[in-house]
């Protein structure tokens, strides 16, 4: 037991041993044998709950690592407006091309999209705050990261005749709250 290091059940035996036969004549050796596995024992303990808290720490450094890429916000989200439910999105990160790609899931109003299309490109980001637009002129995002799983979006549209094909030229602004599902 002692060479499997089963610490613990060699101790227990030891110590039944004695039980049995203290006037033994190796009773005072097997004393200091207890004495040594149960050194063992401890520092055997101590290793572990050792290598339990650098496992943490690695663990804990990974996910703050994470929590900071911006290509861990890829997911599906939904999107609420003045506590109404808007829809439900898959956003995706694309970070080489500096684009917020979405695909549409589910919409009250329109059918879910089959690919992804840009919903923001050419976007600065700080390591919070996405800023970037569709069209520089009229409409510009703000996204900004409140916590892993909530998202604020400031939205503003200047005008003009591009908005959904044409005809809208009064200024908006809207602000969405982006959940994650």
């Amino acid at each position: 037991q002692e060479k499997a290091g089963n610490f613990e059940e060699a101790i227990r035996n030891a110590r039944l041993y004695l039980l049995a036969a203290p006037d033994a004549a190796d009773a005072p050796d097997m004393r200091k044998r207890i004495v040594k596995l149960e050194y063992k024992l401890e520092q055997m303990k101590d290793q572990r709950e050792a290598e339990t808290r650098g496992k943490q720490a690695e663990r804990k450094t990974a996910e703050q690592q994470n929590k900071f890429k911006i290509e861990s916000l890829s997911g599906i989200w939904s999107r609420w407006n003045d506590g109404k439910w808007v829809e439900t999105v898959e956003l995706r990160i694309n970070a080489t091309e500096r684009k917020l790609e979405t695909k549409r899931i589910k919409h009250p109003l329109i059918p879910p999209s089959t690919s992804f299309g840009a919903y923001m490109w050419n976007y600065d980001f700080d390591g919070k705050v996405f800023q970037g637009s569709r069209d520089e002129k009229t409409e510009n995002f703000r996204l900004t990261i409140a916590n892993e799983n909530l998202l604020i979006e400031e939205y503003y549209y200047i005008g003009g005749e591009k908005m959904y094909g044409g005809g809208v030229t009064e200024a908006r602004g809207f602000r969405f709250e982006w959940k994650r599902e």
